[in-house]
């Protein structure tokens, strides 16, 4: 990584977790219309990876960004998407929503 490429931080459920709890995170799901509707982190919003769009959602003050999709590679890529556009950095959930699920955290279901 050279000095003007920012970092892409991975974090982990419990991270996520943790920073939903206390209002820290503006959560954005890139995965598709389909599968957001099928099962989903509370809270989180639609961006798919297929139609990004990086200014669709603005964090609040202290906030941070952070993407998710089912396994962490397309959550990584809107991530590279972010910086690229300008963002000072970018977080995303390390292995996805298998691994929120697998930390035993709770999702929603349905549209």
């Amino acid at each position: 990584m050279n000095d003007r490429e920012a970092p892409i931080h991975d974090i982990d459920p419990t991270t996520l977790a943790t920073w939903l709890e206390k209002g820290e995170v503006l959560l954005v799901d890139v995965r598709e219309n389909a599968e957001h509707a099928g099962a989903r982190i509370k809270g989180s919003r639609l961006n798919p990876l297929s139609v990004f769009n990086p200014a669709a959602f603005t964090p609040g003050n202290g906030q941070k960004l952070v993407l998710y999709c089912a396994a962490g590679m397309r959550s990584h890529q809107a991530g590279g998407i972010l910086i690229a556009s300008g963002h000072a950095e970018a977080y995303h959930l390390a292995g996805g929503l298998k691994e929120w699920v697998k930390a035993g955290l709770p999702i929603e279901r349905g549209s």
